[in-house]
């Protein structure tokens, strides 16, 4: 998921989060501080893993090795 879209999500909520404490609206301030929690986790898990590099190889995924062992290459069908 982009940063950007990830930051103006958690925007968002925190946003709608201080209104709806302003106009005391129970039904607004759950749902939004809710996604405004969510969207913290995200920020905080993006800022320890943004140097992170992928642990496999994705050519490693998609050369078809899992179909060589689940297919039997002798089956017979009656």
């Amino acid at each position: 998921m982009p940063f950007l879209l990830s930051f103006f999500f958690f925007l968002n909520g925190g946003i709608w989060t201080f209104y709806a404490i302003l106009v005391k609206d129970f039904f607004l301030g759950v749902p939004n501080g809710i996604g405004f929690l969510l969207g913290t986790a995200q920020m905080v898990l993006y800022a320890i893993y943004w140097k992170s590099k992928p642990s496999q190889n994705i050519s490693e995924l998609e050369d078809g090795w899992q179909h060589k062992h689940l297919i039997p290459e002798n089956s017979s069908e009656d």
